[in-house]
């Protein structure tokens, strides 16, 4: 009977071009591979007499190289040493068996970034990549868990071109986001039964957009996940609108989770302190409105309400408050947006831009003209990039005294004017494509106008973005430097939304702008 490595070992010949390359303290051998196994690799090299190092026993170093990957360098111990004949020619024959010194769970976990978080069977990813010892041939796995820097992948022990030390290239297939290539080490192989092995991988260099998308796949697939767990344990986290959904609140467990978040989010803010409870974050005025939700899988992460107030007074919350708005407003279509709320952990991703581009759809497709809402002198110049204007009214509520009443015109910002140019791109542009199918009332010649402004905006809109998203990702890398930059890399958000970034992001374009001119001075 054929013992464990006879029954996995993969047969190879000479010319199939994978070399082992063999090293002692006294010299260096290069041969080729004639059988590979998960434990151990036989190799044939041209007729060496005896010498020290290269004997029964002996530990070296090799390094496996074939036509599609090469591996580090692996301890190895000599377990015999015979002749072989190939074709009328005589060879050394060393068999040799891997040391497993990496397998230590330590080690491991040093290596790939421990924890792991399991998979769940809902969404379940896989992964694939090319064998690495013969041409055309795609090896399949199975994936267990990601770590912050690494992954744990079941595959079958008939994959025996599979070894410690090796780097693939695996293209990982995850529901969310697509196909994903990402450069692996493998760190340790264990064999858990007859035809299943686990293997133990560490990213190389991964790409920011592979990081943020196994972030966003966990938070997704596995509802007990926080977003606060996986920042804490060392995960990039950029969520882009794959991982986020809008929808209306439909449930009565969806309205006890807007309360909720509600009280939490504002006392965080210290607003509604004296609230003692969930049911006391609800008033009349939410009867009148549509509730919006922003979900991360079944988690209410952002809601706000939009009461569609018109000329009826007694809909408006501000009017409830004593606060005087100008007269003009009720000569027109408009609504009134208030409990907004974001939960505190998803702060500063692009929930808040979901939402207030949802809310600008409704307005477009109801054909409301303004959207009047209120903030704080602390989000006053986010609200100004995207295209609101101050009606000139201060006042106190909420627990707050620095509160200002906020308008925007619906047509004007569609229009391409109040927002500014960055923050049209990152915010309209995909809303106005999706209101081109609604907005059936509009002339030939003004959809004609529209695409015209989307075709030139998406054009330059990708460059703005990797700006945005390079900026972000260099913050997330200045605390955790477990994380290696490619040079020339353009990368995602892990601290900061696209809109955080749009208020720091024009000086600086400016700043090196005036550098380059001042070198061309130079020059001339």
């Amino acid at each position: 009977m054929r013992n464990q490595r006879e029954a996995q070992r993969k047969k190879i010949y000479i010319n199939d071009g994978v070399f082992i390359h063999l090293q002692t303290l006294y010299g260096s051998q290069s041969g080729h591979c004639l059988d590979l196994s998960l434990s151990g690799v036989a190799a044939c090299f041209e007729p060496f007499e005896d010498q020290p190092g290269l004997q029964i026993g002996c530990e070296v170093l090799i390094e496996i190289e074939s036509p599609f990957a090469t591996s580090s360098l692996l301890k190895a111990v000599i377990k015999n040493i015979g002749e072989q004949k190939i074709k009328d020619k005589i060879y050394t024959r060393v068999g040799l068996k891997f040391i497993a010194a990496n397998v230590d769970p330590l080690i491991i976990a040093k290596k790939i970034g421990a924890p792991i978080h399991e998979i769940t069977e809902y969404l379940r990813p896989i992964a694939s990549c090319q064998d690495p010892i013969f041409t055309g041939g795609l090896l399949f796995f199975k994936i267990n868990g990601f770590s912050r820097n690494g992954a744990a992948l079941v595959t079958s022990t008939r994959n025996a071109g599979l070894f410690p030390g090796i780097t693939l290239k695996i293209n990982f297939l995850l529901p969310n986001i697509g196909e994903l290539f990402a450069d692996v080490h493998i760190i340790n192989i264990d064999q858990t039964s007859a035809d299943r092995n686990l293997l133990h991988v560490a990213f190389v260099q991964p790409s920011p957009r592979f990081l943020g998308g196994v972030t966003e796949y966990l938070m997704i697939s596995n509802n007990h996940l926080t977003l606060r767990t996986l920042k804490k344990d060392g995960f990039f986290s950029d969520f882009n609108e794959n991982a986020f959904f809008v929808t209306y609140c439909s449930s009565q467990q969806d309205w006890a989770d807007i309360l909720n978040l509600r009280l939490k989010a504002y006392q965080s803010v210290g607003k509604f302190t004296d609230k003692k409870s969930a049911d006391e974050m609800q008033d009349r005025f939410d009867a009148y409105g549509r509730h919006i939700v922003c979900k991360v899988g079944s988690t209410i992460v952002g809601a706000f309400r939009i009461i569609f107030v018109d000329k009826d007074k007694t809909r408006s919350e501000h009017i409830a408050l004593n606060i005087p708005l100008p007269d003009w407003l009720f000569n027109f279509s408009f609504v009134e947006v208030s409990r907004l709320c974001i939960d505190k952990e998803f702060r500063h991703s692009d929930a808040l831009t979901i939402l207030l581009r949802r809310c600008f759809e409704i307005a477009a497709q109801t054909q409301t003209h303004y959207v009047l809402a209120n903030c704080n002198s602390d989000m006053w110049p986010l609200y100004k990039k995207v295209g609101f204007k101050k009606l000139g009214v201060r006042f106190e509520a909420f627990g707050r005294k620095d509160c200002e009443m906020i308008t925007a015109d619906v047509h004007r910002i569609l229009n391409g004017k109040d927002a500014t140019f960055m923050a049209w791109n990152v915010f309209f542009l995909s809303a106005l494509e999706n209101l081109m199918v609604t907005m059936t009332w509009e002339s030939t010649f003004q959809k004609l106008i529209r695409k015209i402004i989307i075709l030139v905006h998406k054009m330059i809109q990708k460059p703005i973005l990797l700006m945005i998203r390079r900026k972000k990702y260099l913050a997330h890398t200045h605390q955790n430097s477990h994380i290696s930059i490619p040079k020339n890399q353009t990368v995602p958000s892990h601290h900061t939304s696209h809109l955080d970034n749009l208020l720091h992001l024009k000086p600086k374009l400016k700043k090196q702008n005036n550098k380059e001119e001042t070198k061309l001075k130079k020059i001339a």
